[in-house]
């Protein structure tokens, strides 16, 4: 939802700052948008996969428990989801349409024959490993984050940008593990007004919400937050251009 509301301002801003040939301004932009929109991914699944089991519960009964793994997993998926539109955005936003289309036919050509291994029962298949969901789940995230990643590269290769990686290692520990410590931390507390799961989950969204606010305090950058420096930064790249700035 996040990167939806984006989209159309993100490929106007790219798309202009392109054809002006303002390469500082873009990588600005587009380094931006993508972590700030990780974050926002990373939250929401730090937030929620700790609540994996009561939700499958809560919704289907303990009978479907087991189906709490899957559901973690992918609860991983809208993080390096928004990542990989965004990356696609730019590349129709400068026209490098056929490096989208390069792409889309590798992946969808590689995600068939590993649905299957993933599938395929071990006594009938040599290579099968008959992982059920929990084996569907693990294949659309590994496939969602090599896709992205390598869209991602691709990107800052061709516009001799540093490979930035460090921030999807950062955002998704530091949601992940703020998710389970206000998880824990719920869970601690005996009162006996905590027995009521929503009245639980609240008390942890709202630790949640204090340990992330601190840690995006910390670092900023990481988070694709604008800093002071940064705001002024960008409107020094609007006002003189590439070449200007760098000197």
């Amino acid at each position: 939802l996040a990167a939806t509301a984006l989209v159309n301002i993100f490929w106007k801003e790219i798309s202009e700052a392109h054809t002006q040939k303002n390469n500082a301004l873009v990588k600005h932009l587009y380094q931006k948008t993508i972590r700030f929109l990780f974050f926002i991914g990373a939250c929401f699944s730090g937030c929620l996969i700790p609540w994996s089991e009561e939700i499958v519960i809560l919704l289907f009964g303990s009978a479907y428990a087991e189906g709490s793994t899957a559901l973690a997993i992918m609860l991983l998926y809208p993080i390096h989801r928004s990542f990989y539109q965004l990356t696609l955005i730019y590349l129709l936003a400068v026209g490098h349409t056929k490096i989208h289309l390069k792409y889309s036919a590798i992946f969808f050509g590689i995600g068939i024959p590993i649905s299957y291994l993933v599938q395929a029962d071990k006594e009938s298949f040599a290579l099968g490993q008959d992982m059920g969901a929990v084996g569907m789940a693990l294949k659309i995230i590994f496939l969602q984050i090599l896709e992205a990643n390598l869209l991602h590269w691709w990107i800052t290769k061709n516009n001799k940008w540093e490979f930035d990686w460090f921030f999807q290692l950062f955002s998704m520990g530091a949601a992940l593990c703020i998710g389970y410590i206000s998880y824990e931390m719920t869970m601690a507390i005996n009162f006996h007004f905590m027995e009521n799961l929503v009245v639980k989950f609240m008390l942890s969204l709202f630790i949640f919400i204090i340990l992330v606010s601190g840690c995006s305090n910390e670092k900023p950058d990481i988070f694709g937050f604008d800093s002071m420096s940064l705001a002024k930064e960008e409107a020094d790249i609007y006002l003189m251009g590439e070449d200007e700035y760098e000197k």
